[in-house]
């Protein structure tokens, strides 16, 4: 279960992570938000909503971490993370998945599952090209990752967050692709999965 939590963890909180959650909380108070690489900036509690002014900024992160999806085999995390950091013009939302082999103790990773990331990426990629809502907004000529996805008992959801792939106004992309699609690229590991 320690990998499980490292990785809500690392996935929650990205490059601010530390050893364990305590720490990176510690991390987050004492370092301004968005401000992590300037020097000399402190961070103040306020119990009341501040008002930004030329000597004050405001910047806030919500984190939440749940269960989302469950099997006997599966169980999926889904950690969401809502923030503004002082100055930006609007706040962000990403959405991160983690999906656990509970047997196996296992976090599932696109290299313990596919014997072909390049074809995976491939096949979502076509997918994403016929949604008509998304393709006129992409910003890549390919998907550059596949490492955030959800599970269940017959697909794979892949889901990229505002600007990973497409314009803000598309919002989070998610392409969901049958597992039956994917059933030549699947490790013998992943094969249980999806029978």
């Amino acid at each position: 279960a320690t990998v499980l939590a490292d990785s809500i963890v690392k996935k929650a909180f990205g490059r601010n992570a530390k050893a364990d959650i305590s720490k990176t909380l510690s991390s987050l108070v004492e370092t301004p938000l968005g401000f992590e690489d300037v020097k000399g900036l402190k961070t103040k509690k306020c119990n009341t909503q501040a008002v930004a002014d030329e000597t004050h900024a405001v910047s806030f992160l919500k984190v939440e971490a749940f269960p989302s999806y469950q099997n006997q085999k599966i169980i999926t995390y889904t950690i969401f993370n809502s923030s503004f950091l002082a100055g930006a013009a609007h706040g962000y939302e990403a959405s991160q998945y983690i999906n656990y082999d509970i047997a196996g103790a296992k976090v599932l990773t696109p290299a313990l599952l596919f014997t072909n990331i390049e074809e995976v990426k491939k096949t979502v990629w076509n997918e994403m090209l016929r949604n008509e809502n998304v393709s006129p907004m992409l910003l890549v000529n390919e998907v550059p990752h596949i490492d955030n996805f959800y599970v269940n008992d017959y697909s794979m959801t892949f889901v990229y967050n505002p600007y990973e792939v497409a314009a803000s106004a598309a919002g989070p992309v998610s392409v969901t692709v049958g597992a039956y699609e994917l059933k030549a690229y699947l490790t013998p590991y992943a094969k249980q999965f999806w029978k």
